[in-house]
């Protein structure tokens, strides 16, 4: 009952943690921040109650282990009643016996096989520090994965935002092309045309607001916050959203190495039950008697030392087998795990540096557009510009401005990854 208690209160502090983070933000912040939104992420109330509730488990396992020298209580009473006829010693039949006894009887029971409890104590720390560092990896995660959609809605809000610009530019455009038109300069076709390239613009803006709904969708349901809030539409510095103490700690390399000690701890459990003994103690208080009121109680002692020794794990295979195997893949996980990381480390650093590049020469293609769309624009009030060409034109300055937006939000999502990678943490108010 205790325990039940002990986690409905840590419940109601996530949830009233939460809420206050919430109100917090919704008085102190007009947009939602990256640093915000690390905070929110961390407080996701469903996946921390389910951290939590991994946490108390993994603990409560660990002290369940720690008190094997608690005692069982053995309290119990028997009655026993015979009428009818018996013989005595001498062969002779005494009909209408009576014969009744009773017996009650208190005990403590201590002490059992040393080797698994040593076993079970020592398995169930190793249990804890594994999800320990698994939850602090599942947060990790979590926070990229919150990026990710963030960076992503920054991207599509500002593509958005271009789009919805050169769809204006493109009915002013439309209006003058009618009016050409109507006066008998401009054939009909131009007109068409420049209304089906403003349409078209129109259902990109749709499409582009429809993602970036869909992220933010996701974002919402993974933070847990009932009414949504405006996002900064400022680049977050992926610096300034790491703690500027270095560290070399990987949470789920941390997490594979307990995994795999506590494998190599059910592997010695097995040696131990060999040659350690089972001490058992066991005080008792008991009474016989005619009935309960004329109980004589007596006191008895037993105490065993005893050695029970398992000849199957003197053969090899079968348990040492099964645990030899289970520590292997525990080892396995390991190196696969080191020689991941080596690769991603590596891979993420050539990325981000050909990405950097790439973005160089992106934006200089954007700034090279601009100019061939400002000129095409001076060009355009002498007639000289048809609508296929600012069509061309109009196309290629939005492809060039979308892919920097595009790269931005690649490379600065690379660069957290790298930095986690690099063994940064988030960094927490």
């Amino acid at each position: 009952m205790s325990r039940f208690h002990c986690s409905v209160g840590m419940v109601l502090m996530v949830f009233v943690a939460i809420e206050l983070r919430a109100q917090a933000f919704g008085m102190t912040e007009d947009v939602l921040t990256a640093q915000a939104l690390i905070e929110l992420a961390l407080k996701a109330p469903a996946h921390e109650m389910r951290n939590q509730a991994r946490l108390l488990e993994a603990q409560s396992s660990l002290e369940s282990a720690r008190r094997w020298w608690i005692p069982s209580a053995v309290i119990g009473a028997q009655s026993f009643s015979r009428q009818g006829s018996s013989m005595n010693v001498a062969g002779e039949i005494l009909p209408d016996i009576v014969a009744r006894n009773s017996q009650w009887m208190g005990e403590l029971r201590i002490g059992g096989d040393v080797a698994q409890f040593w076993t079970a104590q020592e398995s169930a720390g190793f249990h804890q520090a594994a999800v320990t560092w698994e939850v602090v990896t599942e947060r990790d995660e979590r926070i990229l994965a919150c990026m990710a959609a963030y960076v992503a809605a920054i991207a599509s809000a500002q593509d958005e935002q271009l789009h919805a610009a050169s769809v204006e530019a493109w009915k002013q455009y439309e209006q003058e092309l009618n009016w050409l038109v109507e006066s008998g300069l401009r054939p009909r076709s131009e007109a068409l045309s420049a209304a089906s390239e403003r349409l078209h613009l129109e259902s990109q803006v749709l499409q582009l607001r429809a993602t970036r709904e869909a992220v933010l969708t996701e974002l919402w349901s993974v933070l847990g916050v009932q009414e949504t809030m405006p996002l900064s539409e400022e680049w977050p510095v992926w610096t300034a959203l790491f703690s500027k103490d270095a560290t070399s700690v990987w949470p789920e390399q941390s997490a594979l190495v307990a995994r795999r000690d506590q494998a190599e701890s059910a592997q010695k459990g097995l040696t131990r039950e060999i040659w350690l003994p089972e001490l058992r103690f066991s005080p008792m208080l008991n009474g016989f008697g005619a009935d309960f009121s004329s109980l004589a109680p007596t006191t008895q002692w037993v105490g065993a030392l005893m050695w029970s020794i398992p000849l199957g794990r003197l053969l090899p295979g079968g348990d040492k087998g099964q645990a030899a195997a289970q520590v292997a893949y525990r080892q396995a996980d390991a190196l696969a795990w080191d020689q991941e990381h080596t690769a991603q480390l590596s891979g993420l650093e050539k990325r981000v540096n050909l990405l950097k590049q790439a973005l160089i020469q992106q934006i200089e293609a954007a700034s090279q557009a601009d100019k061939a769309r400002a000129q095409s624009l001076n060009r355009e009030s002498q007639g000289l510009v048809t609508p296929f060409e600012r069509i061309q034109l109009e196309r290629q300055h939005l492809r060039a401005r979308s892919s920097v937006y595009s790269l931005q939000s690649d490379l600065l999502l690379l660069e957290m990854m790298l930095a986690l990678e690099s063994g940064a943490q988030w960094a927490q108010g």
